[in-house]
């Protein structure tokens, strides 16, 4: 007997505890959802649960692929439903009398957790119908045949996390960002946070609903903002103001579309290898490189030029307009060849260029080959190949390395360094018809003293005139030639002051014995003229007593040695008539 009353008992405890639980099983088989260790046969058994005030809060777990109704949230609830990597079909739709449209409405005052799992629908014309606050991290959402919006953000925030992908069909709206005040909804925004790595694919409207309110752009660009940090996205904005003005701010992402309408203060735009838009941040533009396939690519690199950005040559191509730069990038020409097709001669200065670097930049160019198209006179195209510009009124001072670099049939000169900074590591010009390099310090160029610099380290010139000194307002010119070949005249122009030019080495086809260093020495080789430095000179003295030749000619003077070898017997060369060096007769670039 009293084995039977524990025995009853027992049945009775269990029954009261199926009571408090509202007759819902325990986890276990059978069961699609649960709630900590309560189970559910369906998602929207759970979903009811979870709406209860003593569940506020809570996690739904999925426990396997669901086909059901769709569901709405309302004000007060919160909960978070995660998929587990299970898939929730939306067979049935849900909403607001007379527009059950929606996969999930989640009403204004609602704060629900969408995670780890993947939501379909071919039923619902908007996957999900939200108002309230909404997160989504690590979800596939996809919009099916009859879906016009997989998410529509109407108020609230959304923030978008993780591996989400958001997956509209052709031409229909992956989300929106809708100002509706005339429905008493204040303010709508979208987040893509920093940890977003999944991808959008679809287009983004954004809009208002067009009452005077929803119009004006000091309340609609200030209540409706949509917030790009990370992620990938195969989107066309639909820009409801007209003018590219919409509270879209982008900090970092991959686009398959032109953003640079709505980039934040201290992002920048590249494309990459693939043809994408990439945005990056201030910490990342200072490794970033901006691919260029064609003009097209390289009218945008151009329009978002930034410092530290390398532009990287991926063919070669024809360039109809001048390539201003004012940034500090370099160009990685990868051997290519770009051509001058456009019609930029007669422009005024500063204008008519193949390549006009300003405003303080200090750019490297690497490995390219500029052909001017225009080595017949009278059918110029473009004046210079570089023109290196600094200006008077400006203290910063605009610098260019060339490095492995090709001019070629341009209708001026293939470098002007007008009171700037000129490196050459590697240049070889010709069919330039003004010339190889000009240095000057024009009226309008230059207010420091140093003025113009230009330094080479190795060249092949082989234009008539080589290298060429002016000096139109009177600062100081600095020039040194390192090494390099010269076919033409390399010299000061005539009554040039405060300029200086020290060849160091080289190969010279006219004497310059007038601006040699004053440790180098000048040789004439098989009518050549060789400079060599100290060190060049020894090895030459040293070769020629190996040959045991006692017959070539030295500039007088020149020959000074300080050991106390032997000199070789030295036949001086009869002194030349001086000549006036040829001018060839174009105004001052």
């Amino acid at each position: 007997m009293k084995g039977f009353k524990k025995l009853t008992a027992g049945l009775m405890g269990a029954v009261m505890a199926l009571g408090v639980c509202g007759f819902t099983a325990l986890a276990g088989d059978g069961n699609v959802a649960k709630i900590g260790d309560i189970g559910y046969g369906t998602l929207a058994a759970a979903i009811e649960d979870a709406k209860k005030d003593e569940n506020k809060g809570c996690t739904i777990v999925l426990l396997d692929d669901v086909t059901e109704n769709g569901f709405k949230a309302e004000d007060g609830n919160k909960f978070t439903i995660d998929f587990n990597g299970f898939t929730y079909t939306i067979d049935g739709t849900v909403g607001s009398t007379g527009t059950e449209t929606n996969g999930m409405q989640l009403l204004r005052g609602s704060d629900i957790t969408l995670e780890n799992g993947t939501i379909k629908s071919d039923k619902a014309k908007i996957l999900i119908q939200k108002y309230g606050t909404l997160k989504i991290d690590d979800m596939e959402l996809i919009g099916g045949q009859n879906c016009k919006y997989v998410i529509s953000n109407n108020n609230g925030t959304t923030t978008i996390t993780g591996d989400t992908n958001i997956t509209a069909r052709e031409d229909w709206y992956a989300f929106d960002v809708y100002y509706w005040p005339s429905n008493g909804y204040s303010d709508v925004e979208v987040i893509f946070d920093d940890e977003m790595t999944g991808t959008v694919e679809g287009k983004v409207e954004y809009e208002s609903d067009g009452t005077d309110d929803g119009t004006d752009n000091e309340n609609w660009l200030k209540k409706a903002k949509l917030t790009i940090k990370s992620g990938n996205f195969n989107i066309e904005i639909e820009d409801g103001t007209g003018d590219n003005s919409a509270s879209i701010e982008i900090v970092n992402g991959s686009f398959t579309s032109d953003v640079s309408a709505y980039l934040a203060e201290e992002s920048n735009l590249v494309k990459d290898e693939d043809g994408k838009y990439v945005v990056v941040d201030e910490d990342e533009i200072k490794d970033a490189k901006f691919y260029i396939a064609d003009e097209d690519d390289l009218k945008e690199a151009i329009a978002n030029q930034a410092d530290g950005v390398t532009w990287v040559l991926k063919d070669s191509f024809e360039v109809s307009g001048m390539i201003f730069i004012n940034t500090d990038v370099t160009i990685e020409g990868n051997d290519e060849t770009l051509t001058f097709t456009g019609s930029i001669y007669g422009a005024n200065g500063g204008q008519n260029s193949f390549i006009e670097v300003e405003d303080g930049a200090d750019v490297v160019i690497k490995d390219l080959t500029l052909d001017g198209n225009s080595s017949v006179e009278g059918s110029e195209k473009v004046k210079h190949g570089i023109n290196v510009f600094s200006y008077a009124v400006d203290d910063r001072i605009t610098s260019v390395t060339v490095d492995n670099v090709k001019i070629v049939n341009c209708g001026g000169y293939a470098i002007v360094n007008n009171a700037s900074e000129v490196t050459v590591d590697g240049l070889e010009t010709s069919g330039n018809l003004w010339g190889g390099i000009n240095v000057d310090n024009s009226t309008t160029a230059g207010t420091r003293e140093e003025g113009a610099e230009l330094i080479i380290n190795s060249a092949n010139i082989k234009d008539s005139n080589s290298v060429k000194i002016e000096n139109a307002n009177n600062k100081n010119i600095d020039a040194v030639i390192k090494d390099g070949t010269y076919a033409g005249d390399v010299f000061i122009a005539d009554g040039v002051k405060n300029a200086e030019l020290r060849i160091i080495s080289g190969t010279f086809a006219k004497d310059v014995e007038k601006y040699i260093a004053e440790d180098s020495h000048i040789v004439k080789i098989d009518d050549e003229y060789v400079v060599m430095d100290e060190d060049e000179y020894d090895e030459y003295l040293d070769g020629q007593r190996d040959s045991g030749r006692h017959s070539y000619s030295l500039k007088e003077g020149k020959t000074e040695r300080d050991d106390e070898e032997e000199e070789p017997v030295v036949t001086p060369e009869p002194e030349e008539e001086e000549g006036p060096f040829s001018d060839v007769g174009k105004d001052n670039p």
